[in-house]
């Protein structure tokens, strides 16, 4: 009787600069890949310097680590900033295509870390923006419990991207612990 191949999940880990080359790789691909954008690693300041851009600004970078054929590939990643008054915004959350949704879960894991992380220091709105292609993370964003705001409802001091086309807030205080 042949047994189910049960795949190793990801494990979930903060970046740390040994990842950099390998989180510039999963964003750009799947910006160029599937998105159309014109997007390089070196006009992205939080990825010249993810832990810098991050942490310096009072938030964190965690990365989806997997073993592949050349050692622990990062699969997945997602970021928080902190921009004041109990606010964060999330960035960077990308996880490579043959990764996405059951059994791997990647996704959900690393906005579970997050928001825990959030949670622990205190912040109480998690705000993000995505592009209007981005169809399955906005279905994602809203089954976990953000809800979408118009531009105008967003705080003004919020990070956007200006590029980005909607907008979403997450009170941490309507979700489960």
């Amino acid at each position: 009787m042949a047994s189910a191949h049960v795949a190793e999940p990801a494990r979930i880990a903060p970046f740390e600069d040994q990842h950099k080359d390998g989180l510039a790789v999963l964003v750009v691909d799947i910006q160029r890949g599937e998105f159309g954008l014109n997007a390089s690693a070196a006009g992205q300041p939080d990825l010249v310097d993810p832990a810098g851009f991050f942490r310096n600004a009072g938030g964190e970078i965690w990365v989806a680590l997997k073993n592949g054929r050349a050692g622990e590939e990062v699969v997945g990643a997602v970021a928080i900033l902190d921009f004041g008054e109990g606010r964060a915004a999330l960035r960077k959350m990308f996880v490579r295509a043959d990764l996405r949704g059951r059994p791997h879960r990647i996704a959900e894991r690393l906005l579970e870390v997050l928001i825990a992380w959030a949670r622990e220091r205190g912040f109480t709105e998690i705000y993000l923006d995505t592009l209007d292609a981005f169809a399955a993370a906005r279905r994602f964003y809203a089954r976990h419990g953000f809800e979408e705001l118009t531009k105008a409802d967003m705080p003004a001091d919020f990070p956007a991207m200006n590029w980005n086309a909607r907008f979403f807030r997450l009170a941490l205080s309507s979700v489960d612990t």
